[in-house]
């Protein structure tokens, strides 16, 4: 070894890695894929509970796909330590109710952070994905939540059964959600910074958030689309289809960029204001947000 140091393994007869402290190997634990940090039980005694009572990082791409169903299950009842972070982009919620019922509220109960549930399911088949676990939004832990192929269930509206205080960012892709309760999800995740939504199904979506800092949003069957009320709104980055779509901008007095508009199908209007302008264009609005374009009409809110 350079410098004369003793090889890793013979360092005062043993291994180096043993003289450190259980927080630091935790740490180290922590690192690895999900597979090999539960092998690192077979090590030594002393580390036969170190990766069970750290923190959980999951994510299922790390496991052979044969293995997914048995393993996925058992990690989550058998680890002690808290969720930090659970990924499962191929979600099997029917395996995972007949192996380990309750997971989801396993999941509140290890006050999990960072959670992705996406379901691999046909794009043709959104309208029979599997309704989302009531517990799942109840998990006052959250920090970022991406569902993928959920239905929500009809009966969250005025934010009934809704408790997410520290989620920052959320991520909903081909979820099947009603208007009023896409409306008061928003609005009761009250810290919430980014919104990230793609090919949902509400037909009219209204954005009213406190907290909001930015938006990307991709629908497919929407017809209205406002932001009614969001005061710390900065980025607003719509995909919209190409057929004719009313886009509202409200009170959002710190939006900065608005992007990808084609006013050929898109109608804008700021607050009472009707937009013209070229026949594509991506906006970037700066302190008076209408001095940049070229034509403007104004018209009475009503008239729209």
């Amino acid at each position: 070894m350079a410098g004369g140091a003793a090889p890793l393994s013979t360092a005062r007869g043993g291994y180096r890695l043993s003289a450190l402290n259980d927080d630091l190997l935790q740490e180290i634990i922590t690192c690895l894929p999900v597979m090999e940090a539960a092998r690192t039980v077979v090590l030594a005694k002393r580390w036969r509970y170190l990766w069970r009572s750290a923190p959980l990082f999951l994510d299922d791409g790390d496991l052979p796909e044969p293995a997914r169903d048995a393993v996925v299950p058992r990690v989550l009842a058998e680890h002690q330590g808290q969720f930090c972070s659970v990924s499962l982009a191929d979600c099997r919620p029917t395996s995972l109710d007949r192996e380990l019922p309750g997971w989801p509220r396993l999941l509140v109960d290890k006050q999990t952070q960072r959670l992705h549930l996406n379901n691999r399911l046909p794009r043709n088949q959104i309208d029979i994905s599997p309704h989302v676990p009531a517990d799942i939004l109840r998990c006052g832990s959250l920090e970022e939540l991406l569902l993928g192929f959920w239905t929500f269930p009809v009966d969250l509206s005025h934010g009934v059964g809704i408790f997410l205080p520290n989620l920052l960012e959320l991520t909903l892709i081909m979820v099947v959600i009603s208007d009023e309760v896409l409306e008061h999800l928003i609005t009761a995740c009250t810290a919430l910074e980014i919104l990230e939504f793609t090919s949902i199904t509400p037909k009219r979506v209204h954005l009213r958030s406190q907290s909001l800092r930015c938006a990307l949003v991709g629908l497919s069957r929407v017809e209205d689309f406002a932001v009614v009320d969001a005061p710390l709104l900065e980025r607003l980055v719509l995909y919209l289809p190409g057929t004719a779509v009313r886009v509202k901008i409200g009170y959002a007095t710190n939006l900065r960029v608005l992007g990808h508009l084609d006013t050929r199908v898109h109608r804008l209007q700021i607050r009472d204001i009707v937009i013209q302008v070229r026949p594509y264009c991506y906006l970037s609005l700066n302190i008076d947000p209408f001095s940049m374009f070229s034509s403007v009409d104004h018209k009475s809110v009503n008239e729209l």
